[in-house]
């Protein structure tokens, strides 16, 4: 179908309402990622010291960036704060007394624009679904618990039957109170929809401890606690292997350059799954203005300033979302903090924990040499022979996982694996402490590159359930006393194998650095590919948090400078 857009919108301030105003034009007097501000924020950050204000249901002001606004006059901006730390507060206008926005008046300004956004996003929900149904096992609507998500629940109800969509919340146990009392408002005022929760087995802070803190390079936490739960538990609702899905999400492009680079239609990277994103091209101030208009319920995050919901603490959450938890929700987040201490302590020697902490030093966590966990993967080729010791394997039947790489036959104990039309002898011994698996030959580099992956799914599975999810064919099936691989389905692909660096979430996160103190013999620089660059540096000094997803270098440049930063445990 064609898909049709509404023109950008700019955002101006109203006097007369104490609001904001749309304009047909895209240049505002304001940023559109504007946001209302209510008292409880106020009280929290301490302004109730220079202001008097109602304890309004209605906001008071409007914030863009740290900067507060008051009838479209710059009052007050917040600098610093995050975790240990108070944001502290510069105010321009003293003594003031806030009057809350108008809401009504402002809805009466803004009706004949946000019809025709809202209109046009309506007929695009229907004609998607009209165009998709017969194609599809399930139609989803996500909702995170979110202001966004919350609209696009409203739209998707105005012009959808109940009984024509499921309404999925992914709860991940990372999530705030505020968030799951806004669920249980939801589902009390749309009692005719279909919810479910999608929820993996264990608590996430039990893998925190586990796994290690997630942080910018190991995002274990999204795959397991997000992809993990909702593809089962959608799996387990059609009764599919691989079910037909058509989903509609809030996501917006003013949140992300990533999401900005979306249409309103995309694949979905599981299952055979269609991403509809109805409100992809809606700024921040329109969510809002629908969200007074429907006089919908807000997620009390909101509230208290935090600009985006989700989980409590995250190693892409804003200085600024950390310092409204360590205000109002400090218990809350107390035992996830624990532990970035624990790793902080490590890193930092019991010296400048605090702002280790603070300046998200421990978002950029690589290694796992924290974690008190050896390296339980030895490789040597030597004599024309390869072997691969495993120590102390986590998984009982490892000739499963090694089903991935070729076709394995198993004669105890001997057998041999057919890789790329050729056929690998090897024979093999285990007793309670380690696996020796050996080659009686010198082995291709791709197929020890996959052996290898394989051999740390033995020694680390915990049986998470992301190869099952990541398996495009459906070969894979994780019990709870081993694991199973249907050779009927299994094409080879690898994709298991090669889908995060060591073929598996945990042995990539217990990566334990080299770190070298000298050079000898035994020490080679050779596995970097390149030589270190300063300017390679510089860039990644210079905004470290970014470099991760965005940055000057190739692919082998990447990995080189990856595996040195690794080495050096930056």
């Amino acid at each position: 179908m064609e898909i049709k857009k509404y023109k950008m919108y700019g955002v101006k301030w109203d006097k007369k309402t104490r609001g904001i105003k749309l304009i047909t034009s895209g240049d505002g007097d304001i940023s559109p990622l504007i946001r209302p501000v209510f008292h409880e924020e106020l009280d929290l950050l301490g302004f109730n010291r220079y202001w008097k204000y109602p304890k309004s249901k209605e906001p008071l002001l409007w914030s863009v960036g740290r900067y507060y606004f008051y009838d479209g006059v710059k009052v007050a901006r917040v600098k610093g704060g995050g975790f240990y730390e108070n944001p502290q507060l510069e105010v321009f206008e003293d003594n003031l007394e806030l009057e809350p926005v108008d809401i009504e008046k402002m809805i009466r300004k803004n009706r004949e624009i946000m019809e025709n956004v809202v209109h046009t996003t309506l007929d695009f929900i229907s004609e998607i679904y009209s165009e998709y149904i017969n194609r599809v096992d399930k139609v989803v609507v996500a909702f995170s618990g979110g202001k966004d998500s919350a609209v696009l629940l409203d739209l998707v109800q105005r012009v959808l039957a109940p009984d024509e969509y499921i309404v999925m919340f992914n709860d991940t146990t990372m999530e705030l109170s505020p968030t799951y009392k806004f669920v249980e408002i939801i589902k009390q005022r749309y009692p005719n929809l279909n919810f479910y929760t999608a929820r993996y087995k264990k608590p996430a802070i039990e893998m925190w401890r586990e796994v290690g803190i997630p942080s910018r390079v190991h995002r274990w936490c999204c795959t397991i606690y997000k992809t993990v739960p909702t593809i089962k538990t959608i799996q387990k609702l059609v009764n599919k292997e691989t079910p037909r899905v058509l989903l509609y999400d809030g996501i917006r492009a003013d949140e992300s350059p990533s999401r900005a680079k979306l249409s309103q239609i995309s694949r979905g990277k599981h299952l055979q799954q269609i991403n509809v994103h109805p409100i992809i091209d809606w700024n921040s101030a329109i969510v809002y203005l629908y969200t007074f208009m429907r006089d919908l319920p807000l997620n009390e995050l909101y509230r208290y300033g935090t600009v985006r919901v989700g989980c409590a603490v995250c190693p892409f959450g804003s200085n600024w979302k950390e310092a409204i938890l360590w205000l109002k929700f400090n218990e809350e987040i107390k035992p996830y903090l624990n532990l970035i201490e624990k790793y902080a302590k490590f890193r930092c020697r019991g010296e400048g924990l605090e702002d280790f902490i603070r300046e998200g030093a421990w978002k950029k966590r690589i290694g796992g040499a924290n974690l008190g966990v050896s390296d339980k993967i030895t490789i040597l080729e030597e004599n024309n022979q390869t072997k691969i010791i495993i120590h102390h394997p986590n998984i009982k039947n490892w000739f499963e996982w090694f089903k991935a790489v070729g076709d394995v036959t198993v004669i105890n104990p001997s057998g041999y694996v057919v890789f790329d039309k050729a056929y690998y002898g090897f024979s093999f011994y285990s007793d309670s402490r380690e696996l020796k698996i050996v080659f009686d030959s010198a082995l291709p580099k791709d197929l020890i590159y996959y052996l290898k992956n394989a051999a740390y799914k033995v020694a680390y599975c915990i049986k998470c359930g992301t190869c099952e999810v990541e398996c495009p064919n459906s070969a894979i099936e994780i019990r709870t006393d081993k694991i199973k691989i249907d050779e009927e389905k299994c094409t080879k692909c690898h994709k298991c194998l090669s889908f995060v660096d060591r073929g598996c979430i945990v042995a990539d996160s217990f990566r334990i650095s080299l770190v070298v103190d000298k050079m000898s013999k035994n020490t080679s620089l050779s596995r970097y590919k390149f030589g270190i660059r300063k300017e390679w540096l510089e860039e990644f000094f210079s905004d470290p948090e970014k470099w991760w997803v965005e940055n000057s270098l190739g692919p082998v440049q990447f990995e080189a400078m990856k595996l040195w930063l690794i080495d050096a445990e930056i």
